[in-house]
């Protein structure tokens, strides 16, 4: 009898445990950058992509929705992206890729944003990385912000020569 009673406790104690969020006002969405994977690429490297001095346009998002910054609770990573545009091959070479924000008053401030962790499975011509779950507001309040594209140790020499699109987004709180 005790135990009927017990069970519902238990789903609703669960059920508890996430933690609130505010809801999306709207997304912050970045496209149209571009590198290119070139075959010579030693795979035992890392090879960064610096992309510096990126508008947030904030500015425009925020008359666009009738905000402020006092309006904004967090901005967070929500999706990224990276697309081959001129091949018909696949990113089955890449083993790591990792996605860092720098300050482009302060370098030496960076964090990861998003990530791609290694696996066995056919990657396609398209990756979508992984969201880490860090406020970037002091980064994307203010009028750029630069990011780094790290790919590390591939599998195996790329087969031709890449040009990767990327796609990348925030969530506004």
């Amino acid at each position: 009898m005790k135990l009927k009673y017990f069970l519902p406790f238990i789903a609703i104690l669960f059920l508890k445990c996430t933690p609130d969020r505010e809801p999306v006002q709207f997304q912050m969405e970045y496209f149209d950058e571009s590198f290119t994977v070139d075959p010579g690429f030693d795979p035992l490297l890392t090879w960064f992509f610096p992309f510096n001095n990126i508008a947030t346009r904030i500015d425009a998002y925020k008359d666009d929705f009738g905000i402020t910054d006092d309006d904004i609770i967090s901005i967070t990573p929500r999706r990224f992206r990276i697309t081959n545009v001129s091949t018909a091959d696949d990113y089955n070479f890449l083993n790591e890729v990792s996605v860092k924000i720098i300050d482009p008053d302060d370098p030496e401030k960076k964090f990861e944003i998003f990530y791609h962790i290694p696996n066995n499975q056919n990657l396609g011509s398209s990756v979508d990385l992984v969201p880490n779950d860090t406020d970037l507001k002091s980064f994307m309040i203010n009028r750029r912000f630069s990011i780094e594209i790290s790919l590390v140790r591939f599998r195996q020499r790329p087969p031709t020569s890449i040009t990767t699109r990327f796609e990348m987004a925030f969530d506004v709180r």
